[in-house]
């Protein structure tokens, strides 16, 4: 069987994919390992070995994802959205965000109130204040867990998340570091030097390419990155480590007199160092045992075969965490370098055949200019051939995460594309040189080609985001649909090799299916309004859509949940939300009020109490178009029109509500502890009751349906709306869509109808 490895990696993965997106593991393990006795009973699938090894791969696959998940994951749901007694030890560098400081911890025990425990596990806490403690010291505070589990951090070995308790915390100073704490000081030492070398802007850009750390990177260069289709620049992956490695091992040979087997196993050195410094993120790591099997070919002199390198590579991964299977980044990567290696190399060759000339000019000038072009084609063609190759096998992946497709990525991809590699090699040579004493006066002529190439890729970054549908959003139910026919479709060629025709007419039937498809969804959404309750764990995110227009009445939930409302707002193609009322600062109602204000932006704003906010959000509010401010008082209600849609509210103590008249269509969401007997009467009628937390007299209000907005944990709180027609945030977003005098009630998946 060619390539083994390849066939066991890629085998594993899939099942993996499959698993845990199902979930149903019995069940998927004894069709397994019925497909296995199958494959070894049948004499033909026998002898093609190739069936009856994924067949057995996926079984054990399986197997491993379930003890994973019933070890690792199950135990951590019976703690969410308790408080917990933790003693552990601070295991990452902590990092500040929206006045908020974050904390990785490595814990021993948590212990919950009813004497639950859960051992050796990591959580990622924030707090108000910083905490005084060095890493690797240990921490003993009380936290509150978050009531949902984030399958980002899960995918990092990250079980769990939460915020720190006032006044808990005790620091126990360790003197033991562990060989980790070195390399986590040699990023933070990078860092700073980078920091103090380069401008605040440029710094930012060259610590996430160098080390992947992007919390010095600003929001708005970040956004610029990723409507671009570049933001693979500041992730270290396969690039980043190829193009050090490369770099290190020339030096080294150099060093050792040509010496091939000793570079290689001192450049494997630096790799594995590298690899520790960006923090073993599965992208970092899958890149990573790549090189360092490239690097094992020169030492024992036999060629790497790339294929099965990156089987290899995978294999390690998702043995270790199954969950790595979830992580985007580490998919983008996977998926990206597939492409490069299956398709990058034919493409490259099949492009250069090509523009062979076919006939000789006929005069000298002609001659000349044929022979620049093609030089030129030439020199472009391989950097085309590698972009559009990553570009088409990552689609997918960035549809079914993302819902996005940066449009001009290739292009801007071969526009970056010969500075990266002399910029990553500059800011390697100036670390090093800035890090010694005399040397240090020799940087300076790389320090100058470091801003000159970091200025010239973010303003490519931001040039090609303004360029018109940069970003193209796909967040559409028949998307997945068009996906899977389009992707079978192209596999199907690839096999019975289809000729040049039958493919330019699939591409053809493939674009113009999407583009008929989009614009019909236009056309349908200008007559819509649409009213979503979005799913963001304890706490209320209300957004209501109509004529290209958003209005957020809430923005609460869980840490985690941002990601949520943005993803909608930017399927529906919000650019900037039209209107934003913050009713008080607690999270269950203003969560993403930063995030919100800092990447969208709001034309209106409409805030209770703003003297309570952060500093950083009260200036956001501030910078906003229309600042409407509001105090709360006991028989008092404020009433705000946009057109036609009027929107009542108050935050008076048992009179907090919020009440909108959309043409007729009306919603009241009443928070924790209202009392429904003091709102006013116009109000207590509605067509739609919202609610979070425990309400007072909820007979007095006369309602058609009821949504409660509350993770899976608190849903059996809400027993007194048993008999009412209730819709609920725990099985996921719940929508409203308007349409003249009626209304349709739905589950909202992130593919929008």
């Amino acid at each position: 069987m060619r390539r083994p490895f390849a066939v066991i990696g890629f085998s594993y993965l899939a099942a993996l994919a499959v698993a845990l997106y199902i979930g149903e593991f019995f069940y998927l393990a004894a069709a397994s390992f019925v497909a296995c006795v199958l494959t070894l009973v049948i004499g033909k699938l026998r002898k093609t070995k190739f069936v009856p090894v994924i067949c057995i791969t996926s079984l054990i696959a399986i197997i491993c994802a379930g003890f994973y998940t019933y070890l690792k994951i199950v135990p951590s749901q019976k703690i969410l959205g308790k408080t917990a007694s933790i003693s552990a030890r601070l295991c990452d560098l902590p990092y500040q965000k929206y006045d908020r400081y974050y904390y990785k911890l490595d814990a021993d025990v948590l212990t919950v109130e009813n004497g639950d425990k859960i051992k050796n596990t990591k959580i990622l806490l924030s707090s108000d204040e910083p905490i005084d403690a060095e890493l690797y010291d240990r921490v003993e505070l009380k936290a509150a867990i978050g009531s949902a589990q984030s399958s980002y951090n899960i995918a990092k070995g990250i079980m769990l998340n939460g915020y720190i308790k006032e006044d808990s915390v005790t620091v126990i100073r360790e003197q033991y570091k562990p060989l980790n704490y070195y390399f986590l000081m040699a990023r933070e030492l990078i860092s700073e030097r980078v920091k103090v070398i380069f401008p605040e802007e440029n710094a930012g850009l060259i610590t996430a390419m160098i080390t992947g750390d992007k919390t010095s990177l600003s929001t708005e260069i970040n956004k610029s990155l990723r409507e671009s289709g570049i933001s693979h620049i500041v992730a270290v992956s396969g690039f980043h480590i190829s193009v050090t490695s490369a770099f290190i091992f020339s030096v080294l040979m150099l060093i050792t007199r040509r010496r091939r087997r000793l570079a290689s196993v001192l450049s494997m050195l630096f790799v594995l160092s590298y690899m520790a410094i960006a923090g073993f993120t599965p992208s970092v790591t899958r890149a990573g045992i790549m090189q360092l099997l490239l690097l094992m070919s020169n030492i024992f002199q036999r060629p790497a075969d790339s294929m099965n390198s990156l089987g290899i590579a995978v294999l390690i991964i998702t043995m270790l965490n199954p969950y790595a299977v979830t992580d985007v980044g580490f998919l983008l990567s996977f998926s990206a370098t597939l492409g490069i290696i299956s398709l990058g190399v034919r493409t490259e060759k099949y492009l250069k055949r090509m523009i062979k000339p076919k006939t000789l000019p006929t005069t000298y000038f002609k001659m000349q200019l044929k022979k620049a072009v093609f030089v030129f084609l030439k020199g472009i063609i391989p950097v085309f051939s590698t972009s559009f190759s990553a570009f088409l096998f990552t689609m997918p992946v960035m549809i079914l995460y993302f819902r996005q497709i940066a449009i001009y990525s290739v292009f801007t991809n071969m526009l970056i594309a010969p500075v990266l590699s002399v910029l990553i090699v500059c800011v390697i040579i100036t670390l090093l040189f800035g890090m010694t004493g005399v040397l240090s006066l020799l940087m300076g002529p790389f320090v100058f080609v470091i801003l000159i190439f970091t200025r010239y890729i973010i303003f490519t970054a931001r040039f090609v985001s303004g360029m018109p549908f940069a970003l193209l959003n796909v967040s559409r139910e028949f998307v997945p649909i068009w996906l899977i026919v389009s992707v079978a479709a192209a596999v199907i060629l690839y096999f019975i090799k289809a000729n040049i025709r039958a493919i330019r007419i699939y591409s053809l039937a493939v674009s113009l299916t999407f583009i008929f498809m989009s614009i019909f969804n236009g056309i349908t959404d200008m007559t819509v309004v649409r009213l979503s309750l979005i799913d963001t764990g304890n706490g209320i995110s209300l957004v209501l859509v109509r004529n290209g227009s958003a209005y957020v009445l809430s923005c609460g939930g869980d840490s985690n949940g941002y990601g949520a409302v943005s993803n909608y707002l930017e399927a529906l193609n919000i650019d900037k939300i039209s209107y934003l009322l913050l009713t008080d600062s607690k999270n269950k109602t203003s969560m993403y009020a930063n995030e919100l204000l800092t990447n969208f932006g709001a034309a209106n704003v409409e805030v209770y109490n703003e003297e309570k906010y952060y500093d950083n959000v009260q200036i956001l509010i501030d910078q906003s178009d229309n600042v409407i401010k509001r105090f709360p008082k006991a028989d008092y209600y404020n009433t705000t029109h946009i057109g036609s849609l009027e929107i009542s509210s108050n935050t008076y103590k048992g009179r907090s509500f919020v009440y909108a008249d959309i043409d007729g269509f009306r919603v009241l969401v009443c928070k924790d502890g209202t009392d429904c007997a003091l709102l006013p009467k116009k109000f207590t009628s509605c067509d739609i009751l919202i609610v979070n937390g425990t309400i007072k007299n909820n007979s007095a209000i006369i309602r058609n349906n009821v949504f409660i907005a509350d993770s899976v944990a608190n849903i059996g709180k809400y027993k007194w709306f048993e008999n009412d027609n209730t819709y609920s945030t725990d099985s996921g977003s719940v929508s409203v869509k308007i349409v003249g005098d009626h209304y349709s009630i739905r589950r909202e998946s992130v593919w929008l109808s």
